[in-house]
């Protein structure tokens, strides 16, 4: 994984206070989470990768526990101040390795894996998939979301670089994928994916215009266009064990 220094509150800032694209790109992820996921009461989550918390945070009202991993001890102590700040008391929040999780196996109920498997070298993200795999519980759901090279993304990424408008992606991203090449490593690693699909068409750049209308249009991105949108959707489910 590199190690390159993203600010604690960057997820937060991003979605509350930049420039409308980039706060709906960071919005849809919890809009997407609201379409695909049935979350309930009883469920306990993992957002592998949680950042400033926006995830965990917004969640935390929906289910029985929602627990943040993250590499970033800065964004941990943020997303742990927001949460004390909101009087949450479902969350808790871990500085651990994703490659090996601190839970026993079949624990959670969902399992969310957001634009973190670009940073990491492919034996570590295989590594991630398997402890995820182990803990997520038989029927469970997995969500993941990673750049689609097969799309305007690597238009995308040039842009955002040279006009220095996020950390450097370019120096960030490690691996690259297309749906097939994403699809197929999680299948390899036992999930059985039920949903695959692309995001950030259009939308990001409509809510310039009409938040509530890049709303309608993302929606419509997820049911009928599934590819070349810039961000690549997954939701798959760990198989339930055979007896």
């Amino acid at each position: 994984m590199n190690n390159i220094k993203i600010p604690g509150n960057y997820q937060y800032q991003a979605l509350n206070f930049g420039l409308a694209p980039q706060r709906f790109w960071h919005a849809n992820k919890l809009l997407l989470l609201e379409t695909t996921g049935k979350f309930k009461p009883t469920d306990i989550i993992l957002d592998a990768g949680c950042g400033s918390g926006n995830i965990v945070i917004a969640l935390s009202g929906r289910v029985k526990k929602a627990v943040g991993i993250d590499s970033n001890k800065e964004a941990l102590n943020f997303a742990k101040e927001r949460a004390s700040k909101l009087k949450i008391k479902n969350i808790a929040l871990f500085n651990k390795n994703l490659q090996s999780l601190p839970f026993k196996n079949d624990y959670f109920d969902k399992i969310i894996l957001f634009e973190v498997v670009e940073h990491l070298s492919i034996k570590e993200y295989k590594k991630i998939l398997a402890e995820a795999y182990r803990v997520l519980k038989p029927n469970g759901q997995f969500f993941l979301t990673t750049p689609n090279q097969k799309s305007l993304w690597p238009v995308i990424q040039w842009f955002l670089d040279t006009l220095k408008l996020v950390p450097s992606l370019n120096d960030q991203h490690v691996l690259k994928f297309t749906p097939k090449q994403i699809g197929n490593i999680i299948s390899e690693n036992g999930f059985q994916i039920k949903q695959v699909g692309t995001l950030n068409h259009f939308s990001p750049f409509v809510s310039l215009l009409s938040w509530k209308l890049a709303e309608i249009i993302f929606h419509f991105e997820v049911i009928h266009l599934k590819k070349f949108g810039p961000i690549i959707w997954i939701m798959a489910t760990k198989k339930q064990d055979l007896l």
